[in-house]
């Protein structure tokens, strides 16, 4: 069964990836029904993925169903590649679909970094295809690969230019509520409960509001909107997260990238 989970999930992913629209999460799928585990053997990697399972075991993941492609709108754009990014929750599961296929991939933070395990639905089951990743950097694959890899990554990619819009607050989330009594039937059957999810949209106050400004007013006139990029200050006995921010005149244009989603 593995195999036939993991040979479909290269079929899809060697497909040129595009994001498709899911209509609802199934977050409580992946909770409630047989979950089929890829371990490393030994070493080191085994442990990260022992440790990973029990994380998920124990937190509760908030949900972000991503229907649009937001890594488009980051194509080019200045000072991006390679920046650091924060994940919005402690333990945040990050959805969707390609051709069909859904996607889903659980995220933490260690140390101050984003890692993650990129689950697949294939039939009634679920698979993990791929162990812990760092997801602020590129999966690098053999040549006989290649296709899946540049999915694999586009992935990636998604997850940080959500975690990016959210973190300079151009993106708001709505939050669709798993029906109660359901829920409440759900758990007599000994079920996973469904689960809220949360869909990202642009920010009703980046529409109305615009970039936040920095300066003079002269400054501000002068600059086409663009990201500045967030990073960590350290301090003798601590670091602090400084936020991305979306900064300059929106009237001017969007700076590499016209802004869309």
């Amino acid at each position: 069964m593995q195999a036939h989970a993991l040979k479909a999930a290269f079929d899809s992913l060697s497909k040129p990836f595009k994001i498709e629209p899911p209509r609802s999460s199934k977050l409580h799928e992946l909770y409630d029904r047989d979950l089929m585990l890829m371990v490393e053997d030994q070493g080191d990697g085994r442990q990260k993925e022992i440790d990973f399972f029990t994380i998920m075991r124990d937190s509760d993941p908030q949900t972000l169903l991503i229907q649009h492609d937001w890594a488009r709108a980051f194509t080019g754009a200045h000072d991006y590649e390679g920046a650091e990014f924060r994940l919005p929750y402690p333990l945040t599961a990050f959805e969707m679909q390609t051709h069909g296929a859904r996607f889903t991939v659980i995220a933490h933070e260690s140390d101050h970094r984003p890692v993650g395990m990129i689950f697949y639905k294939h039939d009634e089951h679920w698979v993990n295809i791929s162990g812990v990743l760092e997801l602020d950097k590129p999966i690098v694959a053999d040549q006989d690969f290649t296709p899946a890899n540049q999915s694999l990554n586009a992935i990636l990619l998604q997850i940080k230019a959500v975690c990016v819009a959210l973190d300079a607050e151009v993106v708001e989330t709505t939050v669709e509520r798993a029906p109660l009594a359901l829920n409440k039937a759900r758990a007599k059957r000994g079920k996973a409960p469904l689960r809220d999810f949360h869909v990202v949209d642009l920010s009703k106050r980046y529409r109305t509001a615009g970039a936040r400004t920095e300066g003079s007013d002269e400054e501000y006139t002068r600059k086409r909107l663009h990201f500045r990029r967030g990073h960590w200050r350290h301090y003798a006995t601590h670091r602090t997260w400084i936020k991305w921010m979306l900064v300059g005149n929106p009237d001017l244009g969007f700076i590499d990238k016209e802004y869309r989603a």
